[in-house]
Parts: structure tokens; C-alpha cells; sequence
């Protein structure tokens, strides 16, 4: 079975919009603080393309200090001083909207934001990248909690994952009219030509990320318990004490570069400690969250495999991408299963999604949706 989208021009679509709406171009903002992409890990990757995006769609980037940067009080004092001076000038241009990417400052600051943007009659569109009271539960502590929840409720649109997100910033208060949801997170990269179909059943699975132990604690299990399954490693802080005979580790890249050197069959979206299920504080989050690693996957052009529970499950199944399984200790025989006809099918999928990401259609399609309420 596959899958189409409508094709559209979203940027001539969302600027029609604007348009309509004011009779003249509105003025929108954008501050950032990220790193400028050359390090070799996927940590900015989102919100750097959020910002690329925005830049072609002509906003106007507005970067603003973050004073929590800092852990010494002069430093601290410093900043909030110079931050109030950058507002105060904020304060004075013809803004309309401001895109705020969640969580940008620390809960104090993000909420102290959200409160100037309202006072100054400033609409503020939220896309959150992570909740992290939601992710950090178990050591967040009730009061960071209040702050963060208060900043989303008083945004004037909330992007959020997806429908389990949703679901969930509705109860928390967040008003549900408010809220648009992404689908997946865009990729930006050059779009590489290689062929992902196969003719045989050889099918490898990579896994793209930390692969420091502390914190990919299931990666070793998972290559440890299963010997016949073959792994292909990319990225930081991989040790490999045993000499593993069914790995192959390929380094690190740079997060643009990475989806033309992954020659894997199946990326694989899994997180925690443990390999039966997906547990802890990050293997649960994946219950709300759609990881970044999907995006890149999609972008590669390989299907994917994900944790039957995880929120990105469903739209996975829907669209045909991969597979769902709920222990990695039966990926092996799930993996055997698989004809090459039904990989195949899953591949040109696969290509619908990742002309989508390549060119920031999810964003795109989430800020044309806001623009016509």
C-alpha cells in the first residue's frame, strides 16, 4: 500500500495568509540560541532548521540573552539587566507574532517572556521541541512544573508532537483551541540519490545518536542478547570492550551529513535501559514525544522501527513506515518476517515523508493551519 500528500506551496500559501490577514506583511520574529552546526550531534539540529525555515519564509530573527547561562550572580544580574534592555527595544518595533521554540531559557525565564509578549499585545506561536517537566518528572519538582505549564497556556498557539501530546496539555489546562499538532519534525539536508530498495533479505539496523552507555544503556543489551541481529552504530561515545562481531561502528557526522552515510535497512527509535520494553524517564517520555531520530530516519529514506507504545507509533502504522514491536528480543525474528516486496513498499513510503521534511513541510503545514484561524 502506499501513501500521497497534496503537494502545495505552502510559502506563497502561508504568505497569501498573511497578507489577507493585515492587508501588509506582518513582522515576525524569531530569537534563537542554539550552535551554529558544526557539532557532530543532532542536540540543535531542530531548532537551527526551525530558524532556516523561518529566514526563507522571510521572518526577521530577533536573538535575545539568556542570563541562565550563567551560574555566577554578577553574570546572572548582568544578563537580566541586558535582557530587559533587548525587550524594552522589542517593545518598541511593529511585531505582530513572535515564534517561541519551548524550552528556550529555563522555566523562570521562558514564563517571564511569555508575560512581556502579552503585555505588549505581542501573539506568540510555541513550538515545543521537549516538555520538560514531562520528560524530567521524577526530579522537576512541582513549582518548575507550574511555570512551564503557565508559559504553554499562555501562548497564543501551542505545536506540540502529536495527538498523545495533545491530549495530555489539554489535561493539564492548556486550552485545546490553542493547540496545532507537528505530525514530524522537519530534516533539513541535501536530498541524497541512493537507492533504498533491496533485493535480498539482508536487513541491518542502525541506531544514530549517544551511544555513550550511561546514557544508551539498552544498545549493548540489545547487541549483547542478540549476536544473529546485524547493528550499525553512528555517533558519540560507543565502547566497544567486547569486540562485538555483529557491529559495525561508522563514526559521527555532522547532522546534515549524516542521512547520505547511513546504509542501514531499519533505523531504529528506542530509548531507557532496558531492552524488553521502553522504561525510565526517557523510555517513558516516548509515550508523548516524537524523536528527532525519526526525522532523521525519514530523511535517510530508510523505515523505521519503534516501540509499539511510543506516541510516533501511530503515525508510523498509518503511513506504513516501519514496524512496531514491543522487545527488542523479537526484532530478529520480526525483521525475518518481512518479505522484500513489503520492504520495498515500506521504502517508497518512506520517500513520501522524506520529500516532506527535506523542504520543511510539517512546519510549514502547522504554520499555514494557525495563519487561517
Amino acid at each position: 500500500m502506499h501513501f500521497t500528500f497534496l503537494d502545495m506551496n505552502l510559502e506563497e500559501d502561508i504568505l497569501m495568509l498573511m497578507n489577507r490577514n493585515r492587508g501588509v506583511s506582518m513582522n515576525i520574529y524569531l530569537y534563537k540560541f542554539y550552535d551554529d552546526g558544526k557539532v557532530k550531534n543532532a542536540g540543535s539540529k531542530a531548532p537551527n532548521d526551525i530558524y532556516e525555515i523561518c529566514n526563507n519564509l522571510g521572518w526577521n530573527s530577533y536573538g535575545l540573552i539568556n542570563p541562565k547561562e550563567s551560574n555566577n550572580l554578577f553574570r546572572l544580574l548582568k544578563g537580566h539587566i541586558k535582557l530587559k534592555k533587548q525587550l524594552k527595544q522589542l517593545s518598541k518595533l511593529d511585531v505582530d507574532y513572535v515564534l517561541y521554540q519551548h524550552p528556550m531559557m529555563g522555566t523562570f525565564y521562558n514564563l517571564y517572556l511569555m508575560k512581556f509578549f502579552n503585555r505588549n499585545n505581542i501573539k506568540v506561536i510555541t513550538l515545543i521541541h521537549d516538555i520538560d517537566s514531562l520528560r524530567f518528572y521524577s526530579s522537576f519538582g512541582e513549582k518548575k512544573e507550574k511555570r512551564e505549564l503557565a508559559t504553554l497556556e499562555q501562548s497564543s498557539h501551542v505545536i506540540c508532537h502529536n495527538d498523545k501530546m495533545k491530549d495530555y496539555l489539554i489535561s493539564k489546562g492548556v486550552p485545546k483551541n490553542k493547540i496545532i499538532c507537528l505530525d514530524c519534525f522537519d530534516y533539513l539536508s541535501d536530498k541524497n540519490d541512493l537507492n533504498r530498495e533491496k533485493n535480498n533479505k539482508n536487513y541491518s539496523v542502525a541506531v544514530a545518536g549517544n551511544l555513550n552507555p550511561i546514557k544508551s544503556k539498552y544498545i549493548y543489551k540489545m547487541i549483547e542478547e542478540n549476536p544473529s541481529l546485524q547493528i550499525d552504530l553512528y555517533g558519540i561515545g560507543y565502547e566497544d570492550n567486547a569486540n562485538y562481531r555483529n557491529v559495525n561502528y561508522h563514526g559521527s557526522f555532522l547532522p546534515e551529513e549524516l542521512p547520505s552515510n547511513i546504509n542501514s535497512a531499519f533505523g531504529l527509535v528506542w530509548d531507557g535501559t532496558d531492552i524488553n520494553t521502553c522504561c525510565g524517564e526517557f523510555g517513558n517520555y516516548l509515550r508523548f514525544n516524537n524523536p528527532h531520530k525519526i526525522s532523521l530516519y525519514m530523511a535517510t529514506g530508510i523505515p523505521v522501527v519503534v516501540w509499539d507504545q511510543s506516541a510516533i507509533a501511530d503515525f508510523v502504522e498509518k503511513n506504513n513506515l516501519g514496524i512496531r514491536v514491543s522487545d527488542l528480543n523479537d526484532l530478529d525474528n520480526k525483521l525475518s518476517n518481512i518479505s522484500i516486496e513489503s520492504y520495498n513498499d515500506m521504502v517508497q513510503n518512506v520517500k513520501v515523508i522524506q520529500e516532506k521534511v527535506l523542504d520543511g513541510g510539517y512546519f510549514k503545514t502547522a504554520l499555514s493551519k494557525i495563519m487561517e484561524l
